[in-house]
């Protein structure tokens, strides 16, 4: 198990310290476009507001394009007290404004476990495709992220758990 931890350590740190495209964020969600229901709310007009950490790494792929891979860690508080872990893999795009300032959009998909009991879906497993806009300056950015967790058919039921995202954040 030990030589298992140095492989991986070997193996992701050379990507953890490569300077400028490395990030931290934070941020905030509740439930949003969840079958006709209100602002921070999901099925059954149940509350859903959580706080969400992520770390990023952003490779390079073309011009002003990225692809940003984002495990993350969010603190569920309603409905009920829980977590969720997942990993985020999101294209990301810049359309600079000057030579500090870019606006950006994000598309991605990922994957999640949750200790939340959601009566929509039928497991803990989670999968996720999302979108979203933000603003660069320097090294600091803003961003609001539309996510929807659903199961893929892998479980029943399968009804939807959306949520918005609002987070600020540093690139490193």
């Amino acid at each position: 198990m030990k030589k298992i931890a140095v492989l991986l350590f070997i193996a992701v740190f050379p990507v953890a310290c490569y300077g400028q495209n490395d990030g931290l964020s934070v941020g905030g969600g509740f439930g949003f476009l969840n079958d006709g229901h209100h602002f921070g709310k999901i099925t059954g007009n149940r509350d859903y507001y959580f706080e969400k950490i992520s770390y990023f790494h952003a490779f390079h792929l073309y011009r002003n394009g990225f692809l940003h891979l984002e495990p993350f860690l969010a603190y569920i508080n309603q409905p009920s007290d829980g977590i969720d872990v997942g990993l985020d893999l999101l294209l990301r795009y810049y359309f600079p404004v000057s030579a500090k300032s870019s606006f950006f959009f994000n598309l991605g998909t990922g994957g999640a476990y949750t200790s939340i009991h959601f009566k929509e879906q039928g497991t803990h497993w989670l999968f996720m495709l999302q979108g979203g806009i933000g603003f660069r300056w320097k090294n600091f950015f803003i961003e609001d992220r539309l996510r929807h967790y659903s199961n893929a058919g892998t479980a029943h039921p399968n009804n939807q758990v959306n949520a918005n995202i609002l987070s600020i954040g540093i690139f490193f």
